[in-house]
Parts: structure tokens; sequence; C-alpha cells
């Protein structure tokens, strides 16, 4: 023909002497229809790589999730399984399917996996400025994509350290829902200075991250005029 020869696969072929009614075919069409299961609510955002999935289905079905089955067929109306989660953002097409392969439509579950440490976002100072006006704290705004920000694991053991590598005395605190901030015991010398935190959301996802700036507060010498 026109588009070339058919290359898909038929499940089943019913040939007829004379054109169906309406009434025929949308109950030919009925009878293929199941009804899509209910899944109960999920936790997301998660630090668990698996998810448990539940819900009701109908008799005689099985259910899949974006195509692996989870559970198999049988005749009970409840179902429960479990499906593994990718790092990030999850779209799970959870479906039913009967004995003669017919399919549900989807139901869509979004779960997100929070297996990554937040990150510096700003600060002030800005990392690798370089200043002549003396700050009097450093500030260190933390973000994550997904879940809140335990502030106080993220200044634990937190240092501010000058170039030689000594430690700068001082104190850490929370400011709002993320940002810490060091506001030192003494006025900071001029130098370079190198500020590490540990940033660190609700589920424990951690890591190590620094800035430095530079404050230069002596003016410089005169010059010599001849």
């Amino acid at each position: 023909g026109k588009y070339g020869p058919y290359a898909g696969l038929l499940d089943e072929v019913e040939i007829y002497k004379r054109a169906l009614s309406a009434d025929e075919i949308t109950k030919r069409y009925q009878d293929s229809i199941i009804d899509a299961p209910t899944v109960d609510p999920v936790t997301s955002p998660t630090s668990d790589t698996t998810v448990t999935l539940s819900g009701t289905k109908a008799a005689g079905t099985s259910i899949s999730v974006n195509g692996a089955e989870i559970y198999s067929l049988d005749s009970a109306t409840d179902w429960q399984g479990r499906y593994d989660l990718q790092s990030g953002e999850n779209e799970l097409y959870v479906m039913a399917k009967d004995t003669e392969g017919h399919l549900s439509s989807p139901v869509i579950v979004d779960v997100v996996l929070d297996d990554s440490a937040p990150f510096i976002s700003g600060s002030g100072p800005a990392d690798g400025s370089l200043m002549n006006v003396r700050p009097s704290s450093v500030t260190v705004d933390i973000s994550d994509a997904y879940s809140p920000i335990d502030l106080s694991a993220t200044a634990n053991g937190a240092t501010v350290k000058d170039v030689s590598g000594a430690d700068v005395p001082g104190t850490w605190t929370a400011s709002g829902s993320g940002s810490v901030t060091f506001s030192p015991s003494g006025i900071l010398a001029d130098g370079t200075y190198t500020v590490t935190v540990f940033p660190t959301d609700i589920f424990g996802n951690s890591a190590s991250a620094s800035i430095s700036f530079t404050f230069d507060g002596t003016a410089p010498p005169a010059p010599v005029i001849d």
C-alpha cells in the first residue's frame, strides 16, 4: 500500500461478513478495559532507595510499575510491592494487567529520592573576594534541591582558618532556614581566610564545602615625590 506493509503484531484477529453495529463495537472495546489500580500516598522526598507501593486493584490482575511487574496476578483486590528508585525525581506509571494482557490506564506517582548533599549557594563575604572593609561576621548560605537543611549539623565542626592554617576563635549560629553565621571573638586581621562548613540535610546527606576571602585594610604607602 501507500505506507508499506504492516510491520506490527496482532494479538487476535476476528473476521466478520458484515459491519458491526456501534453497540457491538462499544461492547468489544469495553470488554478489554480493566479498572486502574489505586495507589496509597507515598512519602516524598525520601532517602530510601526502594519505595513500597500499595493499594487496591481488580481481582485477576497483576501490577506493574514503568513496565516492571511488582505484584503477580491473583484474585486479591489489595496489593503491595517494592520498586527501586533512581536519584532525584522519579515518575512512576502504575498499571494493572489481566490474564489476556489488557492494561489499565496508568496511575502516575511522583517520588523524589534525595541522596545528594546540600551545597553552598552564596556567602558574605563572597567566595574569592578581596575586600578593604573588615567583616564583622561571615555568613554561608546553604541550598538543597529537595529537602530542608539541618543547620545544626551544617555548623558542627565548621571552621574559619587564617592564612597560616590557625583556627580563628568565634561562634557559629543558625540564620533563618538556610544559613549559618560565624562571629569572630576578636577583630579579623589583614589576610586570607578559609571557611569550611558541612552542608547537611534532614536525611543526613552531608559533604565538606569551603569558601575563601581576603581582607586587606592596610593603605598603601604614600608615594615618594622627588
